[in-house]
């Protein structure tokens, strides 16, 4: 079990799983969203470049119901606060969510992941501190993907796809260095982070969302409730 503040580890079985968990709460409400995923679940789920993340970044238009859900996860499996969130929109531009393709097309949930390309340009443009975020890690698996070994494509891939406000190639330009050394020397590990342990009672606590989610479904369906809706 999860405190509040503690930080639930996932990998991309759980990642789908929380996922699949909210399409089924999406379609018992008669609700869709649509996301683009981005960040360390990226990086799991979609890429197969990290063994797990603590959370599921997303840029979502629909932020209201987005976390409406997401509270209502969090209190049935009983894991973090921040689990999922739609703050990426600092550095999405519409080139990035013009380009992005479908990743999962769930009946009333559909996640869409960036190009390989984008995921790169994004690494680049957040250029965070290697001793607190996996940035350089993740961007040395996507330069080895791409088969880039130069700073100069990568620049090019930057213009591409960065924000208007964004000028620091400068600044990134050492980033890139060292992301590019991580992922041509061949002593270097091609996935980011070292297996972590697995959330205590993940299946115990999906059985019970199921349950719940089974009996708000059989609530809504019962007489008196469709009569109710019927009146409104």
């Amino acid at each position: 079990m999860n405190s509040p503040n503690e930080k639930t580890q996932m990998d991309k079985d759980t990642i789908l799983k929380l996922l699949t968990i909210l399409n089924t709460m999406l379609n018992a409400n008669d609700e869709k969203l649509d996301v683009i995923m981005v960040g360390g679940a990226n990086m799991c789920a979609v890429q197969m470049g990290r063994v797990s993340t603590h959370d599921i970044d997303t840029y979502c238009t629909q932020k209201e119901t987005l976390y409406v859900y997401r509270d209502k996860i969090k209190n049935m499996m009983e894991i973090s606060e921040d689990w999922l969130n739609a703050g990426a929109d600092l550095y999405m531009t519409p080139q990035i969510i013009e380009e992005s393709l479908v990743f999962k097309s769930f009946s009333n949930l559909t996640v869409r992941t960036p190009t390989d390309e984008a995921m790169l340009a994004l690494k680049v443009t957040a250029a965070r501190d290697e001793k607190l975020f996996h940035d350089v890690d993740d961007a040395a698996f996507l330069l080895k993907k791409l088969g880039i070994n130069d700073v100069e494509s990568i620049k090019k891939i930057v213009d591409r796809y960065k924000p208007k406000w964004w000028d620091k190639f400068g600044y990134a330009e050492s980033f890139c260095k060292k992301a590019l050394s991580k992922a041509w020397d061949e002593h270097s590990e091609v996935i980011s982070n070292p297996p972590q342990k697995k959330t205590l009672s993940f299946e115990e606590r999906m059985e019970k969302a199921k349950r719940q989610v089974a009996e708000q479904k059989k609530d809504k369906s019962a007489p008196g409730k469709n009569k109710d809706h019927n009146d409104r």
